[in-house]
């Protein structure tokens, strides 16, 4: 299993990154970079059942309150639901943390807890996107020993984003819902519904009912 480094094997980012629409469940690989010198590696993947999105964060734990961050992760897959929640109590403690987070694919989408913790970052603020062909050729060219090799691509790369970027948008879309002016937006998946308010009552949680 890999610990930490500076830069990735060619072999390496192209077996954990490659956006195949059914690839098997591997490891999580996250790339980042950041408006200060932090003086650590710059990626980090799962060890002994720790995520690499909680070393992520232990290694965040130092910035100055002072200051304003920028951080942009890249990462292989998703967050599962816990790491989710973890990201979104780390933004919501670091108000002067901006956090951006690229995926390459969608972890266990199928599942409604994950779906939830990715909508539970696009409301906390946190800059959720598919990673389209640019993002991999950056990666390619910042964190791998590329060896001036060009980025490599593969089959159906944009086709693949294309296709995960849709499921993000649906699930960031799925069940929001809001009341304003006496009518409710009903938005599901892509669909969205207007009607008023008496009729939507019984949709509604407690919270817009009172």
């Amino acid at each position: 299993m890999a610990e930490l480094g500076n830069i990735l094997e060619k072999a390496t980012f192209l077996n954990q990154f490659e956006n195949k629409r059914y690839a098997p469940i591997r490891e999580t690989y996250l790339c980042f970079e950041a408006n200060v010198d932090l003086a650590k590696p710059v990626w980090y993947s799962n060890q002994q059942g720790v995520h690499a999105e909680t070393r992520f964060l232990e290694n965040l734990t130092t910035l100055d309150d002072g200051r304003s961050y920028t951080v942009t992760c890249y990462l292989s897959w998703s967050p599962c639901a816990d790491c989710s929640e973890a990201l979104v109590e780390f933004v919501r403690d670091n108000r002067n943390v901006n956090l951006r987070i690229f995926v390459s694919r969608l972890y266990y989408i199928d599942e409604e807890r994950n779906r939830e913790g990715l909508r539970l970052l696009n409301d906390a603020g946190v800059h959720l996107e598919v990673m389209n062909y640019e993002h991999f050729e950056y990666c390619w060219e910042t964190f791998v020993d590329h060896k001036q090799s060009p980025f490599p691509s593969w089959d159906d790369i944009v086709e693949n984003y294309a296709y995960f970027q849709e499921e993000l948008t649906n699930i960031l879309q799925e069940n929001s819902l809001c009341a304003r002016d006496g009518v409710c937006v009903l938005i599901v998946r892509t669909s969205m519904v207007r009607r008023g308010y008496s009729d939507m009552q019984h949709f509604l949680p407690p919270m817009c009912t009172s």
